[in-house]
């Protein structure tokens, strides 16, 4: 689309990962459950099939819960991933505490927007991670409530 186009004219490779069951693949609505204890695995595959892995230079637009299995598998294989990040309404369960080690060791971090919907409350644990290691860490994080409009 319009965002995605402007990166491919000037060189950028592009890989744009819908999980089952979510956006326009096929599969039941949030089938995650079933496959979750692999969701990093899936992606460093992914990554790997493209040459990718292992390269410090893939970096991450993650939704939902792309958010999520992007942070299993930057736990899982931090060397793959670039230095800065950008994410949208991120979901997991176990925050990755790990996360501020990773990112200070690559010189890098993350910017995440939030929009509250019935699925992404500002009462979720993400919500207040993202508020606390910016608090903690501003340098390596930035997290934007979209309809605050402001950064928090």
């Amino acid at each position: 689309g319009r965002f995605w186009a402007p990166m491919l004219r000037q060189g950028f490779h592009l890989l744009a990962f819908d999980a089952p069951g979510f956006g326009r693949s096929h599969g039941a609505a949030c089938q995650t459950i079933a496959w979750r204890d692999w969701d990093a695995d899936l992606v460093l595959m992914l990554l790997q099939a493209f040459g990718a892995q292992g390269r410090s230079r893939v970096t991450v637009f993650g939704q939902c819960m792309g958010g999520a299995m992007f942070f299993r598998a930057l736990q899982k294989s931090p060397e793959t991933f670039a230095a800065r990040h950008v994410l949208h309404n991120c979901t997991i369960g176990t925050w990755p505490q790990e996360l501020p080690r990773i990112l200070q060791s690559k010189g890098g971090g993350m910017k995440s927007f939030w929009w509250h919907d019935p699925d992404h409350l500002r009462e979720a644990n993400v919500y207040r991670e993202f508020t606390a290691l910016m608090d903690r860490n501003p340098e390596l994080c930035t997290f934007v409530d979209l309809q605050r409009d402001r950064e928090i």
